[in-house]
């Protein structure tokens, strides 16, 4: 199996990317790692839903679109660059962040449960059980919202950013059951998993990765028939060398070409 894609760029119209990180960078180092197609995920929020943090304010669908005809410029027959976006929850309205109508001028989303340091009430990180399901409450409002059709894939599942402590400590507080009942669906929707190869740089040995629990979630959605897609999740152009390190969880994980979800 050859990773052809990544799905996950950030340039600098996230906020939180390098201020230099550019979708000709990214163009360049895409072809030096082989890849065939990648994709600008920005961070997104559409205008007008209610909630949310500030950071959010200026990432909606007018901010993002402004670098759509650069990603346009920058396609070739040997890499196509791609339209995404990187979607919020909305805990407001039970729902991601995103319209049927500007769902329909991408070419594909990729929605977070796991942002919960902009979208999770703060108390919640003193109870981690309560913590723990805000992500799958999360996963399951999205399943079943109005654009859930229009999900390519679930960004970094259930590894909430910028975590206070240890993110996989949250992981056991979900049941086996639970979330299958979330992976069971997303197969049924053609929801993809991501495998987010900078977060799975964070384990340094083989034993360790493999012990993992976010591991365990994702041989929980292998059993479940879910299919997979790759992001570097790169903020900046240098970092998007980490989408090598799929190699080895798709090895692991036993995977073929007929469980990735290309775009």
């Amino acid at each position: 199996m050859i990773i052809q894609q990544d799905l996950h760029l950030h340039t600098h119209l996230s906020l939180c990317a390098s201020p230099d990180s550019s979708v000709a960078k990214f163009a360049t180092a895409a072809t030096e790692l082989g890849l065939t197609a990648i994709g600008i995920s920005n961070h997104y929020r559409e205008a007008g839903i209610p909630g949310g943090d500030p950071f959010y304010e200026i990432q909606n669908f007018d901010h993002i679109s402004s670098e759509f005809a650069e990603i346009a410029a920058q396609n070739t027959p040997q890499l196509r660059i791609l339209r995404g976006a990187e979607v919020e929850y909305s805990p407001e309205i039970g729902d991601a962040a995103l319209s049927p109508e500007h769902a329909s001028k991408l070419d594909y989303v990729l929605f977070t449960n796991s942002h919960t340091h902009l979208t999770m009430p703060k108390a919640y990180y003193d109870d981690r059980r309560k913590h723990a399901h805000f992500m799958l409450n999360a996963y399951l409002d999205m399943l079943n919202g109005q654009v859930a059709d229009k999900i390519t894939a679930v960004a970094h599942p259930f590894a909430a950013v910028c975590c206070p402590y240890d993110r996989d400590l949250l992981l056991p507080l979900i049941s086996d059951h639970e979330y299958m009942q979330c992976f069971r669906q997303s197969a049924e929707h053609d929801i993809a998993l991501e495998i987010n190869t900078d977060l799975w740089s964070g384990y340094k040995t083989l034993p360790e990765l493999w012990n993992s629990e976010m591991m365990r979630i994702f041989k929980l959605a292998r059993r479940c028939g879910c299919r997979f897609t790759f992001g570097s999740d790169a903020h900046r152009s240098s970092s998007c060398s980490s989408i090598r390190v799929g190699y080895l969880v798709a090895a692991m994980l036993e995977l073929s070409e007929q469980d990735i979800k290309r775009i």
